[in-house]
């Protein structure tokens, strides 16, 4: 089906707070009823919630079945619908994710939990620079979501930056940057903000990257995985050394020992559960495009979409892109108050 032919609400769902009489309670313990009043239901100007449990359900029911009204369903379908899936959430059968709960049926409408954005080498590009994306992080931590980052791109530590005459700090340097911006805004938004790091294993800052969550009081706001490769790997199986490759220059410019880089992977994770791993070659094989919904997407105009996410790869500079790098997805976020 051809992307605009496609028909898509231009502005979120705002619930009417109706809620019909007949509803069942849900069926909740005590403490979740606590959680819920202190994250997730609608709240008053002096933080106190404003509607029960019961009532959010509802509103995330009746704002996801509204959604059909986009293929023709009819109001008593759509009731129908909500009171369906009303009942999964109130049984426990399925939830929603976070944005959902606190989002569905209200002027935000940002229903989605997870954002990989961009780091360009450069502080700022007018997109995706170091700054750039800063900003759209804290936006998406505002809104409920939680960001994902590939630092691969930025020019290792004590690289020479021409304009400045000086060096590069490095992508950990940057990565407490965003751990920090991120301690700020979720004192004040509805959740804590989350965030996760990855790091090619051929960048020249890898053991600092591995490293870099030992002391347990750093970048507390950040899970990190080092993406690995399948010829890393093939390298740790023969003991092999390894090339390290500038992401500004994409030249050698040293190696390490892949089993000595996959021991320290190991120790730290059984130190403090940090790094992961990412299998990097297994993720670009096993992608999946839904051209439909990106030609929709790149073909859509509103000023209310700016924060532009490439599709894929956030962490290889390396990899060719199906979509030549520009497959982009647009998230309607809130003006910065």
């Amino acid at each position: 089906m051809p992307a605009d032919t496609l028909s898509f609400p231009q502005e979120p769902f705002i619930w009417d707070d109706s809620v019909p009489a007949d509803l069942p309670p849900a069926d909740l313990t005590d403490n979740a009823r606590i959680v819920l009043g202190k994250r997730y239901l609608k709240k008053n100007e002096d933080g106190e919630p404003i509607e029960e449990p019961e009532v959010m359900f509802w509103r995330v029911a009746r704002s996801i079945a509204e959604a059909d009204r986009n293929y023709g369903a009819s109001d008593a379908a759509i009731e129908e619908i909500a009171r369906q899936f009303y009942d999964l959430m109130v049984t426990g059968t399925f939830e929603p994710n976070s944005p959902t709960l606190m989002n569905a049926g209200r002027p935000l409408g940002q229903l989605s939990a997870c954002f990989v954005l961009p780091v360009e080498d450069a502080l700022s590009n007018g997109k995706s620079g170091i700054y750039d994306t800063l900003k759209a992080m804290a936006l998406v931590h505002q809104s409920g979501g939680g960001t994902g980052f590939g630092f691969s791109r930025l020019r290792p530590e004590g690289s020479p930056v021409r304009s400045t005459m000086g060096v590069a700090s490095g992508p950990v340097s940057f990565m407490k940057l965003y751990d920090a911006s991120t301690e700020v805004v979720k004192q004040g938004g509805t959740r804590r903000g989350a965030n996760m790091g990855i790091l090619r294993v051929d960048h020249p800052d890898i053991r600092k990257f591995i490293t870099c969550k030992d002391d347990t009081s750093q970048v507390t706001n950040f899970n990190i995985s080092v993406a690995v490769t399948d010829r890393f790997m093939e390298s740790v199986r023969e003991g092999r050394d390894y090339d390290l490759i500038d992401p500004k220059t994409k030249e050698v410019v040293g190696q390490e020992n892949a089993t000595e880089i996959f021991d320290m992977i190991v120790h730290g994770a059984w130190k403090t559960g940090e790094p992961g791993v990412f299998f990097n070659d297994f993720y670009q094989d096993s992608q999946v495009v839904n051209e439909v919904a990106f030609e929709w997407l790149e073909a859509r105009q509103d000023d209310r979409f700016f924060l532009f996410l490439h599709y894929m790869d956030p962490h290889d500079p390396y990899f060719e892109h199906p979509y030549n790098g520009e497959g982009v997805a647009r998230v309607s976020m809130p003006d910065p108050e």
